[in-house]
Protein backbone atom coordinates (compact mmCIF):
# COMPACT_ATOMS: atom_id res chain seq x y z
CA UNK A 1 0.00 0.00 0.00
CA UNK A 2 1.23 3.03 -0.60
CA UNK A 3 2.21 6.48 1.83
CA UNK A 4 0.61 9.40 1.20
CA UNK A 5 1.52 12.95 2.12
CA UNK A 6 -1.77 15.18 1.59
CA UNK A 7 -2.61 18.37 2.67
CA UNK A 8 -6.35 17.87 2.69
CA UNK A 9 -9.57 18.52 1.04
CA UNK A 10 -9.89 21.22 -1.15
CA UNK A 11 -11.66 22.88 -4.09
CA UNK A 12 -10.36 21.78 -7.81
CA UNK A 13 -11.13 22.65 -10.67
CA UNK A 14 0.79 33.47 -32.27
CA UNK A 15 3.72 32.29 -29.60
CA UNK A 16 6.74 33.94 -28.45
CA UNK A 17 10.11 33.26 -30.33
CA UNK A 18 12.06 30.24 -29.16
CA UNK A 19 14.64 32.21 -27.58
CA UNK A 20 12.99 34.89 -25.81
CA UNK A 21 10.82 31.61 -24.01
CA UNK A 22 14.67 30.14 -23.76
CA UNK A 23 15.61 32.92 -21.83
CA UNK A 24 12.57 33.20 -19.57
CA UNK A 25 12.35 29.42 -18.62
CA UNK A 26 16.04 29.06 -18.03
CA UNK A 27 15.52 32.13 -15.84
CA UNK A 28 12.60 31.03 -13.69
CA UNK A 29 14.06 27.47 -13.58
CA UNK A 30 17.04 29.59 -11.61
CA UNK A 31 14.73 31.20 -9.00
CA UNK A 32 12.52 28.30 -8.35
CA UNK A 33 15.53 26.05 -7.81
CA UNK A 34 17.04 28.19 -6.19
CA UNK A 35 14.65 29.37 -4.01
CA UNK A 36 12.30 27.34 -1.90
CA UNK A 37 9.36 28.87 -1.45
CA UNK A 38 10.33 31.84 -1.57
CA UNK A 39 7.16 33.40 -2.16
CA UNK A 40 5.45 31.69 1.11
CA UNK A 41 8.38 32.36 3.09
CA UNK A 42 8.14 36.27 2.08
CA UNK A 43 4.98 37.07 2.33
CA UNK A 44 4.15 36.00 6.03
CA UNK A 45 2.01 32.65 4.72
CA UNK A 46 3.44 29.39 5.45
CA UNK A 47 4.09 26.95 2.17
CA UNK A 48 2.86 23.60 2.63
CA UNK A 49 4.97 20.99 4.68
CA UNK A 50 7.53 18.76 2.96
CA UNK A 51 7.49 15.00 4.52
CA UNK A 52 11.08 13.94 3.62
CA UNK A 53 9.99 10.34 1.94
CA UNK A 54 11.53 6.59 2.53
CA UNK A 55 14.81 6.88 -0.15
CA UNK A 56 13.87 3.19 -0.35
CA UNK A 57 10.41 3.89 -2.18
CA UNK A 58 8.94 6.01 -5.46
CA UNK A 59 7.93 9.44 -4.75
CA UNK A 60 5.53 10.94 -6.72
CA UNK A 61 5.01 14.47 -6.96
CA UNK A 62 2.07 15.86 -7.78
CA UNK A 63 1.88 19.82 -8.51
CA UNK A 64 -1.43 21.66 -9.82
CA UNK A 65 -4.79 22.26 -9.09
CA UNK A 66 -6.28 19.96 -6.71
CA UNK A 67 -7.59 17.12 -7.93
CA UNK A 68 -9.63 16.06 -4.53
CA UNK A 69 -12.24 18.57 -5.20
CA UNK A 70 -13.24 17.62 -8.70
CA UNK A 71 -13.88 14.14 -7.37
CA UNK A 72 -17.39 13.13 -6.01
CA UNK A 73 -17.84 12.07 -2.51
CA UNK A 74 -18.22 8.47 -3.04
CA UNK A 75 -14.91 8.65 -5.18
CA UNK A 76 -12.98 6.91 -2.43
CA UNK A 77 -9.56 7.75 -4.35
CA UNK A 78 -8.49 10.99 -6.51
CA UNK A 79 -6.52 9.80 -9.82
CA UNK A 80 -3.01 10.41 -8.14
CA UNK A 81 -3.35 8.34 -5.51
CA UNK A 82 -4.46 5.49 -7.53
CA UNK A 83 -1.29 6.43 -9.32
CA UNK A 84 0.18 6.12 -6.66
CA UNK A 85 -1.39 3.04 -5.19
CA UNK A 86 -0.79 0.83 -8.37
CA UNK A 87 3.02 1.75 -8.49
CA UNK A 88 3.18 1.35 -4.72
CA UNK A 89 4.69 4.67 -4.35
CA UNK A 90 4.85 7.79 -1.31
CA UNK A 91 2.70 10.43 -2.92
CA UNK A 92 3.40 14.40 -2.34
CA UNK A 93 0.29 16.32 -2.78
CA UNK A 94 1.44 19.77 -3.81
CA UNK A 95 -1.18 20.91 -5.39
CA UNK A 96 -3.51 23.62 -4.28
CA UNK A 97 -7.10 25.00 -5.32
CA UNK A 98 -6.99 27.09 -8.57
CA UNK A 99 -3.18 26.45 -9.00
CA UNK A 100 -2.20 26.97 -12.60
CA UNK A 101 1.18 27.50 -14.67
CA UNK A 102 0.30 31.50 -14.57
CA UNK A 103 -2.00 31.99 -11.46
CA UNK A 104 -1.56 32.00 -8.00
CA UNK A 105 -2.17 33.92 -4.28
CA UNK A 106 -1.37 37.28 -6.19
CA UNK A 107 -3.93 36.84 -8.99
CA UNK A 108 -6.76 34.31 -8.23
CA UNK A 109 -9.31 34.61 -5.32
CA UNK A 110 -7.61 31.99 -2.48
CA UNK A 111 -9.03 30.95 0.49
CA UNK A 112 -6.36 28.87 1.09
CA UNK A 113 -3.10 29.65 4.01
CA UNK A 114 -0.79 28.93 0.43
CA UNK A 115 -2.07 29.39 -2.74
CA UNK A 116 1.05 28.74 -5.14
CA UNK A 117 1.28 28.87 -8.81
CA UNK A 118 2.60 25.51 -9.98
CA UNK A 119 6.37 27.25 -10.10
CA UNK A 120 6.03 28.05 -6.65
CA UNK A 121 5.68 24.20 -5.84
CA UNK A 122 8.63 22.93 -7.72
CA UNK A 123 11.35 23.20 -4.92
CA UNK A 124 9.23 21.49 -2.81
CA UNK A 125 9.55 18.43 -5.15
CA UNK A 126 13.23 19.04 -6.07
CA UNK A 127 13.69 18.92 -1.97
CA UNK A 128 11.52 15.79 -2.12
CA UNK A 129 13.83 14.44 -4.55
CA UNK A 130 10.88 13.27 -6.61
CA UNK A 131 11.05 10.49 -8.96
CA UNK A 132 7.95 11.39 -10.99
CA UNK A 133 6.26 14.48 -11.02
CA UNK A 134 3.17 15.26 -12.48
CA UNK A 135 1.69 18.32 -13.40
CA UNK A 136 -2.05 18.80 -14.12
CA UNK A 137 -3.67 22.77 -13.86
CA UNK A 138 -6.77 21.44 -15.49
CA UNK A 139 -8.32 25.16 -16.51
CA UNK A 140 -7.37 27.37 -13.79
CA UNK A 141 -5.33 29.39 -16.93
CA UNK A 142 -8.46 29.82 -18.98
CA UNK A 143 -8.09 33.35 -19.23
CA UNK A 144 -4.43 33.66 -19.90
CA UNK A 145 -2.95 34.53 -23.28
CA UNK A 146 -1.75 31.98 -25.04
CA UNK A 147 2.09 33.25 -24.96
CA UNK A 148 2.08 33.64 -21.52
CA UNK A 149 0.30 29.91 -20.81
CA UNK A 150 3.12 28.74 -23.16
CA UNK A 151 6.09 30.30 -21.22
CA UNK A 152 5.23 29.58 -17.90
CA UNK A 153 4.79 26.02 -19.05
CA UNK A 154 8.08 25.61 -20.38
CA UNK A 155 9.44 27.29 -17.19
CA UNK A 156 7.94 25.13 -14.95
CA UNK A 157 9.11 22.32 -17.00
CA UNK A 158 12.28 23.36 -17.38
CA UNK A 159 12.74 24.45 -13.27
CA UNK A 160 11.57 20.49 -12.84
CA UNK A 161 14.46 19.23 -15.24
CA UNK A 162 17.07 21.57 -13.99
CA UNK A 163 16.41 20.50 -10.59
CA UNK A 164 15.26 17.02 -11.04
CA UNK A 165 17.52 15.95 -13.87
CA UNK A 166 16.81 11.82 -13.17
CA UNK A 167 13.27 12.39 -12.32
CA UNK A 168 10.07 11.44 -15.03
CA UNK A 169 8.31 14.86 -16.04
CA UNK A 170 4.38 13.64 -16.81
CA UNK A 171 2.18 16.91 -17.73
CA UNK A 172 -1.57 15.82 -18.12
CA UNK A 173 -4.06 17.68 -19.80
CA UNK A 174 -7.51 18.95 -18.54
CA UNK A 175 -10.27 16.53 -18.80
CA UNK A 176 -13.21 16.94 -20.47
CA UNK A 177 -16.26 15.02 -21.84
CA UNK A 178 -17.04 15.15 -25.73
CA UNK A 179 -17.48 17.45 -27.15
CA UNK A 180 -14.67 19.24 -25.46
CA UNK A 181 -15.41 23.40 -25.01
CA UNK A 182 -13.32 25.60 -27.31
CA UNK A 183 -11.16 26.63 -23.97
CA UNK A 184 -10.46 23.31 -22.92
CA UNK A 185 -8.99 21.84 -26.50
CA UNK A 186 -7.36 25.50 -26.88
CA UNK A 187 -5.31 24.74 -23.20
CA UNK A 188 -4.45 20.97 -24.51
CA UNK A 189 -2.59 22.52 -27.48
CA UNK A 190 -0.86 24.84 -25.83
CA UNK A 191 0.25 22.56 -23.12
CA UNK A 192 0.52 19.77 -25.32
CA UNK A 193 3.13 22.22 -27.34
CA UNK A 194 5.16 23.66 -24.62
CA UNK A 195 5.77 19.95 -23.20
CA UNK A 196 7.06 18.62 -26.54
CA UNK A 197 9.18 21.87 -26.65
CA UNK A 198 10.34 20.73 -23.34
CA UNK A 199 11.09 17.04 -24.12
CA UNK A 200 8.38 15.78 -21.25
CA UNK A 201 5.79 13.45 -21.41
CA UNK A 202 2.18 14.54 -22.45
CA UNK A 203 -1.09 12.94 -21.09
CA UNK A 204 -3.82 13.96 -23.26
CA UNK A 205 -7.64 12.87 -21.77
CA UNK A 206 -9.39 13.97 -24.55
CA UNK A 207 -8.07 12.33 -27.55
CA UNK A 208 -9.90 10.01 -27.13
CA UNK A 209 -11.44 11.29 -24.61
CA UNK A 210 -10.54 9.50 -20.90
CA UNK A 211 -14.47 10.14 -19.36
CA UNK A 212 -17.83 10.19 -20.11
CA UNK A 213 -21.43 11.10 -18.87
CA UNK A 214 -21.74 8.65 -17.38
CA UNK A 215 -18.82 9.31 -15.50
CA UNK A 216 -19.75 13.15 -14.35
CA UNK A 217 -22.48 13.79 -11.72
CA UNK A 218 -24.53 17.45 -12.15
CA UNK A 219 -21.79 19.34 -10.45
CA UNK A 220 -19.16 18.07 -12.95
CA UNK A 221 -17.77 16.09 -10.32
CA UNK A 222 -16.28 12.64 -11.26
CA UNK A 223 -16.62 9.91 -10.08
CA UNK A 224 -14.71 6.15 -8.92
CA UNK A 225 -14.94 5.11 -12.57
CA UNK A 226 -13.45 8.12 -14.43
CA UNK A 227 -10.97 8.58 -11.66
CA UNK A 228 -9.67 5.41 -12.57
CA UNK A 229 -10.04 6.00 -16.67
CA UNK A 230 -7.82 8.88 -16.05
CA UNK A 231 -5.35 6.84 -13.86
CA UNK A 232 -4.96 4.22 -16.30
CA UNK A 233 -4.16 6.69 -18.98
CA UNK A 234 -1.78 8.10 -16.99
CA UNK A 235 0.07 5.18 -15.44
CA UNK A 236 0.19 3.61 -19.24
CA UNK A 237 2.49 6.81 -19.95
CA UNK A 238 4.45 6.63 -17.24
CA UNK A 239 4.90 3.10 -17.97
CA UNK A 240 5.51 2.97 -21.87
Amino acid sequence: MAGFSTRGRTRLWAYGGVAVLAIVALGAAYVAVQSVSAQGAGSGVTPPSVVNPDPATTTIAFLGDDPSAKAQDDAEQTWPELVADDLDATLLDLSAEGSGFATGSDTTPCEQDFCPAILDAVPDAVAADADIVIVSADIADASVSRSELRTRAVAVFTALQVGLPGAQVVVVGPAAVNPAPPEVTTIEGILKAAATQSGVRYVSLLSPAAITDDDVNGEGLIGTDGQEAIAGRVLRSIGG
